[in-house]
């Protein structure tokens, strides 16, 4: 009886520490992913704050303007302003791969506007409602 007993509470106690190692795991898991995102979203960061100190500007892209698309490429191509040409298409660039995340569900959409703001999701467009803030 006694040693019926025993057995049965060393089976409970290993039950219930895989139960705990299980749920620690869990834990760790999710903590890890936190981390991961947050490491993601403060690198985004600093790619966007070296390219502000670098020239590199939203709002010159924003303030261009042109009737048609030769009229475009007559002052932005790569052929006739190759500067801006390389500035647009790094911001781009970035913003794809911001969106690309988020859509993937890599990042939350909300924690990306609170750590890089609105201008990028703006200029980058989900095709996803789901993705709509």
């Amino acid at each position: 009886m006694v040693l019926s007993t025993l057995q049965t509470a060393g089976i409970l106690v290993g039950i219930f520490y895989y139960i705990m190692t299980l749920r620690n795991q869990q834990k760790n898991r999710e903590q890890s992913e936190e981390t991961r995102k947050i490491q993601l979203l403060l690198r985004m960061n600093e790619n966007i704050a070296e390219r502000s100190g670098s020239g590199v500007d939203y709002s010159e892209i924003m303030a261009m303007q042109w009737d048609n698309y030769d009229d475009f490429i007559s002052k932005y191509g790569v052929e006739n302003n190759p500067d801006s040409y390389r500035k647009r298409m790094r911001i781009w660039r970035q913003m794809n791969v911001n969106g690309l995340l988020v859509r993937d569900e890599l990042i939350d959409a909300r924690a990306t506007v609170d750590y890089i703001g609105y201008g990028q999701l703006f200029m980058w467009r989900a095709r996803n409602s789901r993705y709509e803030l």
